[in-house]
């Protein structure tokens, strides 16, 4: 899809997933905790969704998820790919991540809490859990599927 400038704003999981982890990690590093967390909750999302696009998932016109169920943060996600990947020849990717999620206690509303609200712990915490999305990812990228 082309804006009225000519640029592509075609929805691309995969470039996404790699630009907010990148962006998320200069934050962690710079100890900015909050939106560091914001950015490992969205990429986490924006890789499960670019393995879920490889393995058949239906976009829409605009590159969303074309199933309701498939169209939500990474707090919800999470499960829905465990789902998603059974009986789609696709459980050593499930298997690579916990059954719980530990995106669970992450929402898009955490954007407007005060800074102190989203501790370092948190970061840490999400930041381990996107790595276990990133090594998700990796092995769809060595089995030819991105």
């Amino acid at each position: 899809m082309l804006a009225g400038d000519g640029r592509d704003v075609s929805t691309d999981f995969l470039d996404a997933f790699e630009r907010h982890r990148s962006d998320a990690d200069l934050l962690f590093g710079n100890e900015r905790w909050p939106n560091a967390d914001q950015l490992y909750g969205f990429a986490a999302e924006c890789g499960l969704k670019a393995v879920m696009q490889a393995l058949g998932m239906r976009l829409r016109n605009d590159g969303g998820p074309k199933t309701r169920s498939y169209r939500v943060h990474i707090d919800r996600l999470w499960s829905e790919f465990h789902a998603f990947a059974a009986g789609r020849g696709a459980e050593p990717y499930a298997a690579m991540l916990p059954v719980e999620n530990p995106f669970s206690d992450w929402h898009t509303d955490q954007r407007y809490y005060k800074s102190e609200a989203i501790t370092e712990t948190s970061a840490v915490k999400h930041r381990e859990a996107l790595e276990r999305v990133h090594r998700v990812v990796s092995r769809a990228r060595m089995d030819g599927r991105l």
